[in-house]
């Protein structure tokens, strides 16, 4: 339950929403190499899909990191 004590703090996807479909969605935006080597894609879904903890709202924006082979590592509403 979003604003429980398990998310407090958190930025929390809707418990309806498909997380796989986001993940292959992001699959088509560019990546940006982080210092760590990682890769980052900050993508716009064009519908809220969960909230941000920066801000406690919804947001229709998602950060995917991945690593080496496109392999994930997370992912969240908001930016990072």
């Amino acid at each position: 339950m979003v604003g429980g004590a398990l998310t407090a703090g958190k930025s929390v996807f809707n418990a309806a929403e498909d997380v796989t479909a986001l993940v292959r969605a992001a699959e088509d935006v560019s990546a940006v190499r982080q210092a760590g080597g990682n890769f980052q894609r900050i993508v716009e879904a064009g519908r809220i899909i969960g909230i941000d903890y920066a801000t406690g709202a919804g947001t229709s924006i998602y950060s995917v990191i991945t690593g080496q082979g496109n392999r994930l590592i997370t992912m969240f509403p908001g930016i990072p």
